[in-house]
């Protein structure tokens, strides 16, 4: 039958070869023609089934990575046609004006930067003073004084906290600068003349709220004094005596309670309050830079021995600085002279480089423009310049990766003119 099978497909290659007259014949190789095609395609007689079962095996997997796939794309397709796009809503809310209403005491709002609503956006706090209305009452002066958080984007009210007094200085973010140090305090501080609040930044809550004295200066943030692993703070304050010039006085950053009591200073000279500033020196000693009208400093360790008594010493204050320690001019002494008397000291300002305190001071005496090294206190350079309308702004504005001074005076009546001092060597850069 295999010859017959092969002759009769080499007969249809070329009928000239054999001819097959018979009915019966023609019919019986038909059938057998169409019988091997069915076996053709059901795989044969002898197929493998295991062949069968990874051929439906395939199928299934190819239609699993297929449905998944098509549903993932028209998903991504109707969020790309469909959501709307908010750039353009998102940069309208970025310009956006608030009436605050009137200035509280002083020449402007107080304002801090800091973000209260966890958007990564730097939001404003500002110290407002409003008119009394029937609804919120006149707290005795026909005005109410407040705290509010406005948000940057926007400039929706985050929170609003009222405070019994006009606010003098808002600070947020106070301390967390050592890495290993005391955490940051999750905090607002109100300081009014008579009063210092601390205001969760988040809510606006009240955390705590003292009446440390007569306030001249706003907080600044020390090492944990009292072991709570929080950043303690020190104001300065007018003497309850009238006697002293100026008080320093340690709080508790956690609550706000006195640590020991105020230390008093007399002052020879008699001027502008400069600070208090903190400084921490290379070897990690603190000392507090203050004064009126001069800089004078004074170790935070012995501050801290003449306000508590002398109790055990915190760890951050067991620390001295020879070079500093040695511009004593007598040993009973507790400040060290920074300045001369002879000349009026206008402004104080660190040289921070990174968030670290050990850095220069820049000075401004009147006519005079300095830079005293943070190791020991010298001269690193002087300058002379016209008398300074503000506070100069430490800034890069070379490539030597030092901090420079931008200054602003006024040579001529209704001319103001802004200049850039070197920080490394007091030329100007450009003017």
């Amino acid at each position: 039958e295999e010859e017959e099978w092969r002759g009769l497909q080499q007969k249809q290659r070329d009928p000239r070869l054999y001819q097959v007259n018979d009915p019966t014949q023609r019919q019986y190789w038909a059938q057998r023609e169409l019988d091997g095609a069915n076996a053709v395609l059901d795989g044969g007689p002898g197929a493998d089934p295991e062949s069968k079962r990874r051929s439906g095996a395939g199928a299934v997997r190819t239609g699993l990575f297929l449905g998944p796939l098509l549903c993932a794309v028209v998903v991504v397709l109707l969020c790309a046609f469909l959501t709307p796009c908010q750039q353009g809503a998102k940069d309208r809310q970025s310009r956006w004006q608030r009436e605050l209403g009137l200035s509280a005491a002083v020449a402007s709002h107080p304002l801090a930067l800091w973000d209260v609503d966890n958007d990564t956006i730097a939001d404003m706090i500002v110290g407002v003073t409003q008119p009394a209305n029937h609804s919120t009452g006149s707290q005795g002066s026909g005005k109410v004084f407040s705290v509010v958080a406005l948000s940057s984007v926007g400039g929706v009210t985050v929170w609003t906290a009222m405070v019994p007094e006009p606010v003098l200085w808002v600070q947020c973010g106070l301390g967390g600068a050592v890495p290993g140090g005391p955490v940051r305090l999750p905090m607002c501080l109100s300081i009014g003349s008579t009063r210092v609040s601390a205001l969760n930044y988040s809510t606006g809550s009240v955390l705590w709220s003292v009446s440390p004295g007569e306030v001249v200066s706003p907080a600044i943030a020390l090492p944990d004094l009292t072991g709570d692993a929080v950043s303690d703070l020190l104001i300065a304050t007018l003497p309850a005596d009238q006697v002293s010039d100026l008080s320093l006085l340690l709080l508790s950053g956690a609550s706000g309670s006195r640590i020991g009591r105020p230390v008093t200073f007399n002052l020879t000279a008699q001027g502008k309050l400069i600070g208090p500033e903190l400084h921490l020196t290379k070897v990690g000693a603190h000392y507090i830079l203050f004064g009126l009208g001069t800089v004078e400093a004074a170790s935070l360790k012995d501050i801290y021995i003449q306000a508590s008594g002398r109790p055990p010493l915190p760890r951050s204050l067991r620390q001295k600085d020879p070079s500093w320690e040695r511009l004593r001019t007598a040993n009973s002494s507790t400040l060290i002279h920074i300045s001369s008397g002879s000349v009026q000291v206008d402004f104080l300002l660190p040289l921070v480089v990174g968030s670290v305190n050990c850095s220069d001071w820049a000075l401004v005496c009147g006519g005079g423009l300095s830079v005293l090294g943070g190791g020991d206190a010298h001269t690193v350079w002087s300058i002379r310049t016209l008398p300074l309308h503000s506070r100069p702004v430490p800034g890069h504005f070379n490539g030597d990766m030092t901090l420079d001074l931008l200054v602003q005076s006024s040579p001529f009546p209704r001319v103001r003119k802004v200049q850039v001092i070197d920080g490394s060597t007091g030329r100007s850069l450009w003017e």
